[in-house]
Parts: structure tokens; sequence; C-alpha cells
């Protein structure tokens, strides 16, 4: 009977880990949009547009991320993780085809509905089918898959786009791929098939202080990381440097050691605080961001991905742990639904919070400026580790 429950909980883990690997596959567009600037330039304010068709599913996923959260803690999650995957899938192949960008904007927006479900909802199921120990685990191999993601969707994205700009629309259909085991393998939770719950959070469960912090400081990691996305390319275009291909590996290269400091989350987490990590991330970020805007040449630019490579892969696992080990069972697709939103969010603030600052600052510039802020801010974040009980008290007063 052990062992059976241990095969079902390996088949369940796959289909989870697998639906959290399209986290980051908003971003497989990244390396067409030059090309897609250049294809509609027609268009008053293309380029804009253009990057708002990378940053738009995060919009979405934001707005419907909580809503789906509270849906699954009422009425299962299972459900809401299969519609998720069907979204994900009809929106994100859609602009294959599309040939007028607002229509394309739009079935960016219907991926976001859909990619927003699903990974809240994955999340959820972790903590649901897994506790102590291995659920930290579990969530740290989440985090290395959402990297393995990236590697696989995002970098190979580079390659396809140098043959035809929407051949990399085609790997949004991979969820059609997922979708069968999600019918067949997963079963909802029983002791969460809830139809009410509370409508107040326990506060010694989910203390709000914490949580408000923990989605805060995602929100700023991910505004600084998809400045990587949004700006590197036209950075590399300005240095005459526009290859599909060069973009291609060097998303390979930042999803790759990401996928790496992921895997070693959970032995990270031994040694440092949660707060440290955070730290640790725009220390990372940092120095890769200063060491990209040299632009000097190779060294430089693989050596700053490489160094943020190793924050990308501990933003999430640390997000995600943290969240799991302080919200109650029934709040947990709500709690993961609101972290989801967070990151989402400063996803799609990102080029908008970047867009008036390069009116007075080249990406040069922009890449370094932004790595000297970063550095401040995880000498910040070092400081707030030494207030982590005072912060615990003032928790345990709400």
């Amino acid at each position: 009977m052990k062992s059976q429950w241990k095969m079902e909980n390996k088949a369940v883990l796959v289909v989870l880990l697998s639906a959290s690997s399209l986290y980051v596959t908003s971003a497989n567009i990244t390396s067409s949009l030059p090309i897609m600037v250049d294809v509609f330039k027609n268009i008053p304010g293309a380029e804009l547009f253009v990057k708002l068709a990378l940053t738009l599913p995060a919009l979405f996923i934001a707005f419907i991320a909580p809503i789906s959260g509270n849906i699954s803690d009422r009425f299962g999650r299972k459900k809401v993780l299969i519609i998720g995957l069907i979204l994900y899938g009809v929106g994100g192949f859609s602009p294959f085809f599309l040939k007028n960008l607002s229509l394309i904007l739009v079935s960016r927006a219907l991926l976001g509905l859909g990619l927003g479900s699903l990974f809240s909802t994955a999340t959820a199921l972790i903590g649901d089918y897994f506790s102590g120990n291995e659920r930290r685990k579990v969530l740290s191999l989440q985090g290395a898959f959402v990297s393995l993601g990236g590697l696989l969707f995002v970098g190979g994205s580079g390659f396809l786009a140098g043959i035809n700009w929407r051949f990399p629309f085609i790997l949004y259909l991979v969820s059609f791929l997922i979708l069968p085991a999600a019918v067949f393998i997963l079963k909802e939770p029983e002791t969460h098939r809830t139809g009410e719950i509370n409508s107040e959070f326990r506060k010694k469960e989910n203390p709000l202080k914490t949580i408000i912090f923990i989605n805060i400081s995602v929100f700023i990691c991910m505004v600084f990381f998809l400045v990587i996305h949004t700006q590197l390319p036209f950075f590399l275009k300005g240095l005459n440097r526009n290859s599909t291909s060069l973009m291609g590996i060097l998303m390979i290269l930042l999803n790759l050691v990401g996928f790496f400091s992921a895997s070693f989350y959970s032995l990270i987490r031994q040694k440092l605080s949660y707060i440290l990590i955070y730290g640790l991330f725009f220390v990372f970020m940092g120095i890769g961001f200063y060491l990209m805007g040299l632009g000097s040449g190779n060294i430089t630019l693989f050596s700053g991905i490489l160094f943020c490579g190793i924050s990308a892969g501990l933003v999430v696992p640390n997000t995600s742990v943290w969240l799991q080990e302080i919200t109650a069972p029934e709040a947990r697709g709500r709690m993961m639904g609101i972290m989801t939103s967070s990151m989402f969010i400063g996803q799609f603030l990102s080029p908008v919070v970047m867009q008036p600052v390069l009116e007075y600052l080249p990406e040069g510039m922009l890449f370094q400026y932004l790595g000297i802020f970063m550095l401040m801010l995880g000498i910040l974040y070092g400081g707030f580790h030494f207030f982590d009980d005072i912060v615990d008290f003032l928790d345990s007063k709400d």
C-alpha cells in the first residue's frame, strides 16, 4: 500500500512539476521582439506595444491568480488546473497565425488567464499533497523546473525566432501534452475538498505583516528580473549584436544556472534565512546587471548573465516555501494566488517603469545604474535579517 502511494505521488509530482515549468513561457517571444517591432513598425508606438505583448500576460495573470486561488480553495483545484492548461494552449498558440497586433495582444491576455490559473493551483496542490521537509524539497524542485522550462522553452525559442518570428508560439502547444496526464492522474485531495471555508484567516498561521513583506519583496524582484527580457535584446541591437541566436544562448545560460541554484535551494535555506536569500538575489542580480551594462565583450556579458541566473533560481522557491510554511491549509489557494499575482504585476509593470528612464539613459547605462541600485537593496535586506525576531514578534500581535 505504501509503495503504491509513493508511485501515485511520483506521478502526481511529474504532472505538477511539468505544469510549473510553464511559468516563464510568457517570455517565449523575447528573441522575437526586435523582429516584431520591424514587422509592425507602421503602427504608432509599435515598440512599446510589442514589449507589452511580452508582459501583457502578466497583467492578466495578476488579475486571475487570486480569483482562481479562491475558487480552488472553495470548490477544488483539479478543475481550475485543467481549465488553465486549456486557456494557456489556445491563447499561447493563436499568434502563430494571427496577423493583427491587436488580436495578438488579446491572445496574450488569454494566455495570461490560463497561466495564472494553472501555476497558482499547481503550487497549492504541492502544499496539499506534501508536507514538512518533503514539501520544502518539492518546492525547491518546482523552482528548478521553472528554470528548466525557461531553459527549454525560452532558450529554444531564440533559435526558432531565427527561422521565423512566429515559430516560438508553437511551443505553447506543450500544455496539451500535459492536459491528459492532469485529467487522469491528479485527484482532488480529500482533506481540502471543502464547500465553504472560513472568511477570516487564522492569524497565527497567516501573519499579515510577513505576508505583505513577502509579496512586496517578490514584486520588486520581478520588476528587475524582467528587465533582462524586455531591454537586453535592444541593448544587444545597440551594440550591433542583434542576433536571435545570441539571445537564445543567453537565455539558455540564464535558465541553466537558475536550474542548478534552485536545485540547491533547500541546502541554501539551511544556512541562510528567507530574508537573507532575498538579499542574495539582489546582490547577485546587481553584479550581473553591472557587468552586462559594461558592454565590453562576451566575457562581461556572459558573466553578467551567469550571476543573474543564480538569482533567478532562488526567488520562486524562497517565496513559495516561506508562504507555504506560514499559510493555513484552507487559505493555501488564495495565498498562492496572491503570490502569483505579485510576481506578475511586477513583470507587467517592469517595461512601463523602465520606459521613462530610457528616455534619459541608453540601455547600457540603465543596466549599470540598476546594478548599483540592486546592490544597495541587497545590503538593505541584509540589515532586515537582524530585525527578523522583531518582525515575528509584531506578527504575533496581529
